[in-house]
Parts: C-alpha cells; sequence; structure tokens
C-alpha cells in the first residue's frame, strides 16, 4: 500500500491543476447560479 505521499508525487502537476481548475469552475457557477446570477460562461 503506497502512502499518501507516494500517491502525491506519482500523480503529474498537470493533473492537480485541471482538478483545482474543474472544482473552481464547478463551484464558481454553483454560487452563480444560486445567485441567480449565471449569465456569464467562461468561453
Amino acid at each position: 500500500m503506497e502512502t499518501v505521499v507516494g500517491v502525491f508525487h506519482s500523480y503529474p502537476i498537470f493533473l492537480w491543476i485541471t482538478w483545482c481548475k474543474i472544482l473552481f469552475i464547478f463551484s464558481d457557477q454553483k454560487w452563480k447560479t444560486h445567485s441567480g446570477v449565471a449569465q456569464h460562461v467562461m468561453p
């Protein structure tokens, strides 16, 4: 069984960046939709 550090280092940095972007965009759109201001869509 790999340690958390081992798993972390086995992931390429671009995967972490991609997941961060996905989570950020998802949460951003969720808040805008919840606020009733969902007109802005990222290109």
